[in-house]
């Protein structure tokens, strides 16, 4: 039986309102971040040189769901994850 990968990025709190943290896992380097609407599929932001941790501040961000892929340096998607925004 393979083992489930453990999530490579920790984000929280989840459902958020103001902001949200995301913490890389172990020594993950990751290019890139971007987060799009759930339903809508528009892109709402795009981070490059990602690493360690970031806040991200959700006032632009409408109530409702949210969609994140994470990117190495080719931009392939190494995860894909979901957050809420309630306001």
């Amino acid at each position: 039986e393979p083992q489930p990968t453990p999530p490579m990025v920790r984000m929280y709190p989840n459902p958020a309102t103001t902001y949200i943290q995301f913490e890389m896992t172990g020594n993950l380097r990751a290019a890139g971040i971007n987060i799009y609407n759930g339903v809508m599929g528009k892109k709402m932001l795009a981070m490059s040189n990602v690493s360690g941790q970031m806040r991200i501040n959700l006032s632009d961000f409408p109530r409702g769901l949210y969609v994140y892929h994470l990117l190495n340096a080719n931009g392939q998607i190494l995860e894909v994850g979901k957050f809420q925004v309630s306001k």
